[in-house]
């Protein structure tokens, strides 16, 4: 007979120290997958189509559009009717829109839309759609695992098509931050474009797989750097909101990430969620608890003067900028480093001017599912 305490154990979900240890390492390995759908994306943007994502993730389609290190022209597709043959199309797919989303992608494929849908596994095999990239978290994890699991999906794939594009003469245009010096100058001078007209930036082609590996190797040393450099002070903060739920207030958790405002409802017994950054003063009282997870350009000051007027202390989660002195000690505040590198972009591509593949948003969430592990959140 197997003894109860072995069950007990292996019917455990994994930490999510081991969960993005895995993911990572099936990712780096199985970079293989990613090569046809991105061929084709290339094609079909270098042809003329228009790129869209799409799926009933509003958290991913916003961490998809719109970001440093991310392709320009990335746009949300709000209907099946807007798209057009040749148009390219990639949805990220939930267990729990699974019939709906792969029906939207099957009526695209219908139009001539060069589509990829990216998600789980799901129990039936593979979704019957032609092009798909598998994300490797299991079909029941938790929805902060299979978020993260469609991200990582969504760059190293993005990643590949840029690449495919360089080995076909051509560069597809990506975003520098508007937090970096020159970002919105750029952004001005190439933003009518979907890719880089003769004598702008180029990319040096680079071998199949190499740029997916470069930024899951980067991610890979980021979640290392938060485990070593961070998990005290978060486990000290996990402490703190008990702390402070047991005596009835719950904390304020506030966030300007691209994907947290869906991911950090608040289930309304470990903290409220704190949307409007005017109105916070009004929601804080004296020796209240915020947890801020944003970026860092730069940390924004009315919500700074809001708690120093209120007497409150709070958690900032985000990059510290050299050129913001902040007094965080003296205030009782904590600041957690989400060890990215300015710019978010995370990985060099060879002769062009710009990172690609943002790194922040997989930081966030995993930083967001480590205190919720820590707090006993389902």
């Amino acid at each position: 007979m197997i003894p109860a305490l072995f069950l007990l154990f292996a019917a455990a979900a994994p930490s999510p120290e081991q969960e993005i240890t895995r993911l990572l390492d099936r990712n780096r390995r199985e970079v293989k997958r990613l090569f046809a759908p991105a061929e084709a994306s290339a094609r079909a943007i270098l042809a003329g189509g228009r790129y869209f994502v799409a799926g009933s993730d509003p958290g991913w389609i916003s961490e998809a559009t719109g970001r440093a290190g991310g392709i320009y022209v990335a746009a949300a597709l709000r209907s099946v009717e807007e798209a057009r043959p040749g148009d390219v199309v990639w949805l990220a797919y939930w267990p729990a829109s699974y019939r709906k989303d792969v029906e939207q992608a099957r009526a695209l494929e219908a139009k001539g839309c060069v589509v990829t849908a990216m998600g789980p596994r799901p129990p039936s095999g593979a979704p019957p759609v032609k092009r798909w990239v598998e994300t490797f978290t299991a079909w029941d994890a938790r929805p902060n695992a299979t978020q993260t699991g469609n991200v990582l999906a969504l760059w190293t794939l993005t990643g590949e098509t840029a690449s495919a594009a360089a080995r076909q003469g051509r560069t597809i245009v990506f975003w520098k931050s508007f937090g970096m010096p020159g970002g919105k100058e750029r952004y001005e001078k190439y933003k009518a474009l979907s890719v880089h007209e003769p004598g702008q930036p180029s990319m040096r082609p680079a071998a199949p797989g190499a740029l997916a590996r470069a930024y899951i190797d980067y991610i890979q040393h980021m979640v290392a750097l938060i485990n070593r450099k961070e998990g005290a002070s978060l486990r000290a903060v996990a402490a703190e909101i008990r702390k402070r739920v047991a005596a009835g207030r719950l904390p304020l958790m506030m966030t300007n990430a691209h994907m947290m405002p869906h991911v950090m409802s608040g289930d309304g017994r470990w903290y409220r969620f704190q949307k409007d950054a005017k109105a916070l003063e009004a929601a804080l009282g004296k020796n209240d608890y915020l947890v801020y997870l944003g970026y860092y350009h730069p940390l924004p000051m009315d919500v700074w003067d809001a708690l120093r007027r209120a007497g409150a202390r709070a958690v900032w989660i985000a990059v510290p900028r050299p050129d913001q002195k902040l007094d965080f000690a003296s205030h009782g505040d904590l600041f957690i480093d989400q060890q990215w590198q300015m710019g978010d972009a995370a990985v060099p591509v060879p002769d062009y001017d710009v990172r690609i593949l943002p790194a922040s948003g997989v930081a966030q969430l995993y930083i967001h599912e480590l205190l919720a592990a820590h707090l006993g959140m389902p």
